[in-house]
């Protein structure tokens, strides 16, 4: 079970995705994220509003991300990959 943290100058479903981001501790894709949406929050959202939800992270400093070819990865910010 993940522990679950509001955030309480976000919506909702953004502090659902970065809980998804913190709980999976790795980077993520938008489907990856769309589909942890579904699988711990039974909430289903359009791809667009998965996307705008992430840039309103992205914009706040919770979360980054990375263009890695076709790919777009999202990580929670203070994440440190480990080698």
């Amino acid at each position: 079970m993940m522990q679950y943290v509001e955030l309480g100058n976000v919506p909702e479903e953004a502090s659902h995705l970065i809980n998804i981001l913190w709980d999976r501790n790795r980077k993520m894709t938008l489907a990856e994220l769309s589909e942890g949406l579904v699988t711990e929050y039974s909430m289903t959202l359009e791809m667009q509003e998965v996307q705008n939800q992430m840039e309103l992270l992205v914009d706040m400093d919770y979360v980054e991300h990375s263009d890695e070819g076709a790919e777009v990865y999202y990580v929670a910010l203070g994440w440190q990959e480990e080698y």
